[in-house]
């Protein structure tokens, strides 16, 4: 049964009169289920009653940041990031992929908002989880054999974001330029051979004509603009920063490579892999660790602030 949907002012009145203290608003499933994991391991007293909302669950029913940042802006103009309705005091949060934001110059300042650091929330995920494990348990693979031939998880994440890296400088200027391309949205790099080889320079320059084309600069003025992005690239990857721009989950898609070549000719489970690799990613993960204090602090201070916890 799907989720009851009110309008803005609606959903507003059910936080005010609800019995929880704070609302989390998040994006998508992978998102709702970390950051109330993280919420549930560093909230350890049990007292205070919250919940966790995704962003389809809102009026409108679009989804997404976009959805978040509409009903952040709701309640900002009513004074409702901090509601106080008869004798209760009502917070409201979101938690946000970071995108590009940054580059783009438009993320929004508020106490009330926390991004992610790197692209997206799921580049947590492999950044923190056990890479060998979730891989083994999503395929029924030998977990001994997929840990030896993976090697070390840093490693196996450089190689992987390095191998793309041409493909993020064409994400980032397509999306920065808002070249009508989508390129981020994108499962797989359409620039590399068989997706994982070489970069193929004849689908590389076809890109690169087909963004000029459409940022409707002259040929010099493009090339100057895309040589700026892409120095600005380098010296992420060079500063080992590379999570920032490349996208969470296209590590996925590495690892089923590399299922596929630790398996061989042996069987393994391939049904629903990707989304299995994700799950069990999960659960490795230790939600009250040292890296989940980056989400949860700026949400303990506000709370703090306003004597809910």
């Amino acid at each position: 049964m799907s989720m009851l949907k009110h309008s803005y002012p609606g959903f507003r009145r059910l936080m005010q009169i609800s019995s929880d203290s704070f609302f989390v608003f998040v994006e998508g499933f992978i998102d709702h289920h970390v950051f109330a994991a993280i919420i549930d391991a560093k909230c350890r007293n049990g007292a205070v009653n919250y919940d966790v909302r995704m962003a389809e669950t809102l009026p409108g029913g679009s989804g997404g940041k976009s959805a978040l940042l509409e009903f952040f802006n709701y309640l900002r103009r009513r004074s409702s990031l901090v509601d106080k309705f008869q004798g209760k005091t009502t917070v409201a949060f979101f938690y946000l992929d970071k995108d590009i934001d940054d580059l783009r110059r438009v993320k929004r300042r508020s106490k009330h908002i926390q991004y992610t650091e790197t692209y997206e929330l799921e580049n947590y995920l492999f950044l923190h989880g056990d890479i060998s494990k979730a891989a083994a348990a999503a395929s029924c693979m030998n977990i001994r054999t997929v840990r030896r031939q993976l090697g070390s998880y840093a490693l196996w994440q450089l190689q992987a974001a390095t191998a793309w890296k041409e493909w993020v400088k064409l994400c980032i200027f397509a999306h920065c330029k808002s070249c009508g391309e989508r390129y981020y949205s994108r499962p797989k790099s359409q620039i590399n051979e068989n997706f994982f080889g070489d970069v193929s320079q004849l689908m590389y320059r076809e890109h690169l004509k087909n963004l000029q084309s459409k940022s409707g600069l002259a040929k010099d003025k493009f090339n100057a603009s895309f040589q700026r992005c892409s120095r600005s690239v380098e010296k992420l990857y060079l500063q080992g920063q590379y999570n920032r721009v490349f996208k969470g989950q296209w590590y996925a898609w590495f690892l089923i490579e590399d299922i596929k070549r630790v398996a061989g000719t042996s069987r393994y489970k391939t049904d629903g892999l990707y989304d299995n690799l994700i799950t069990h990613l999960t659960t490795t993960i230790d939600f009250g660790g040292s890296w989940a204090d980056y989400f949860w602090k700026p949400l303990h201070v506000l709370l703090s602030d306003n004597s809910i916890i």
